[in-house]
Order: C-alpha cells, then structure tokens, then sequence
C-alpha cells in the first residue's frame, strides 16, 4: 500500500504551541490523553505510518500524533537553540499543553526513544507511559555491564551510522545518500516511498539549515548531552514499554535486556524479524503490544 492509503481516514495537522508549530499525523479521537509517537534523528511522522490506523482501531476514546520534531519535517526549524535533548523535551511539553492535556503517553523510536526516556526521569508528569522503541542514549555506565566484544561491534556500527549520514550533509542530500541512510533502518532494502519522502523534506532550506547541527550534536557532540545512566533507569516510575529487535544495529539485545532488568515497571518486547525500525516492518505486531500495553493501564 502508498502512504496514502495507509492513512486513509487520519489527517495531517498543524498544532501551534506558545513555542512551536509541530506537524502532526493525527488518528482516533476521544478525551484520555493521547498518544504521541516521536521519530528518530533527521526522521519525520511518516516513521509511523503504518501505526496510525492500526492504533486508532485499538486504542478507545483517545487520539494518535506521530509528529516532527522541531528542525524536522514540516515543524518549525528555529535557528536560536541548540536542538539538545531538553530542547526536544520542551517541543514535546509544548504540543501537549497546546493539546489541551496535562500529559500524555509518549513513545518514541532511536532519538524518540531517548527524548521519551528523559521525559520519564526528568518530567514525570507529562507522561501516562512512555514506550522506548530500540532507544539511544544509554550512558557509559549501561553499556560498560555487555561484553567487550558487543561493545566493539555496537561502535563498529555506530561508526558506521557516522559515516553515512556524513556522507549524505557533505554531498547536500543526494537520493542515493539519502537512501543509503535509510538502508541502516531496515532488515531488507528500504521502501522507495520512505526514501522519496524523506529526500523531499531534506530539500526544505530550513531543514538543511539545522539539520548538519542537529546530527553532530547527536552522533558526534553529544559528550554534554544527557545520557542515561543505569541509577536513572532504575528510578523510573511510570509505566514503560521497552521495544527491541534481534537485527538492531547499534544497542544490542544483551544490553537492552540488561536494560529490562533495571526499569522497575516495564513490558519488554522483542521483535524477531525487524532492525532499527520495528514499528514499520514489523506493524502489526507492533500496533497490538502497544495498543495492549496502554489498554491495560
């Protein structure tokens, strides 16, 4: 299916915060909070666009967001801040509160995981739950408890993330770039609509402008930046669903399931047949233990 058939019956809106103007993939309705899904780096809502509809039909009384960050997408790209993890952090506390909520669910994908996360140490009552889908941001002191050996190879992959995505800025988003960052996110090779997608938006001139800021700040600047430490995962206290995939690169599921045993009140979840992306290429699994996770609540 297209992207516009998988969205059939959702809408795309525009949410004006006091500070930001997020663009919005928006299913389902209702009065309980909402959730809201967050992408990854240099991602956009179209991350979950297979979730959308899915979700809807499973979650009652309650609306779906799958937004762009500021400097992604088609959301504001100011050029004042330095797109820290509490930069992302006050975007999120804005669209809720222009919302109409106090809080929300949150969930969110690599970056999206990390920023969900942090909303759970640092801002606990904006969340109702946070779902943390194979999340960056682990600190020294998680992943100093895996081996040297999964170490190495999470760097070597890492690494290899740097590269590509270096590649692509230095030669101002060629498709081909573009596409071969993409190819980190997939098991198989990526759909031709995600790539197309995501060039388009990489043309913007306000995305351009940020977006070399905010990849060095994440994959090369980020010494400064608040990782998780392993006493923070520890001390979460609201709900957490922690999502994982066997063909992740980067975090392993070693340290992930290390990771399981330290948030007190978590539902771990591993997706057997999916890397970076679990939500698109594995869906429907997806939709079901998300929907399941947040009924039961």
């Amino acid at each position: 299916m297209t992207f516009w058939t998988e969205m059939l019956g959702g809408r795309i809106e525009y949410i004006q915060g006091d500070q930001y103007r997020t663009r919005c993939l928006h299913t389902g309705s209702g009065d309980e909070p909402p959730l809201i899904l967050i992408h990854g780096i240099g991602g956009h809502a179209e991350t979950y666009i297979k979730n959308m509809v899915g979700l809807a039909d499973r979650l009652d009384d309650r609306s779906i967001y799958a937004v762009d960050l500021i400097g992604h997408g088609y959301s504001d790209a100011p050029t004042d801040i330095d797109y820290t993890i509490s930069d992302y952090q006050d975007h999120i506390e804005d669209l809720i509160h222009a919302l109409g909520y106090e809080s929300a669910h949150v969930s969110g994908e690599s970056l999206g995981g990390w920023i969900t996360c942090r909303l759970g140490i640092d801002r606990p009552e904006l969340v109702e739950s946070i779902g943390l889908n194979t999340m960056a941001g682990l600190g020294a002191s998680v992943q100093d408890h895996v081996s040297e050996e999964i170490r190495e190879k999470q760097d070597e992959e890492t690494q290899d993330l740097y590269d590509r995505t270096m590649s692509m800025l230095e030669e101002s988003f060629p498709h081909d770039g573009v596409r071969r960052r993409c190819d980190w996110l997939f098991v198989d090779e990526p759909p031709e609509e995600i790539v197309d997608v995501r060039h388009q938006i990489y043309q913007r001139e306000e995305v351009q402008e940020v977006m070399p800021q905010i990849y060095h700040l994440v994959l090369a600047d980020a010494t400064e930046d608040p990782f998780i430490s392993t006493d923070e995962l520890s001390s979460i206290d609201v709900p957490t669903q922690l999502i994982h995939s066997t063909y992740n690169p980067g975090a392993k599921t070693d340290m992930i399931e290390y990771v399981a045993d330290l948030i007190p009140n978590n539902e771990y979840e591993l997706f057997e047949h999916s890397a970076h992306w679990p939500q698109y290429e594995e869906a429907e699994k997806f939709n079901r233990v998300t929907a399941t996770f947040i009924n039961n609540l």
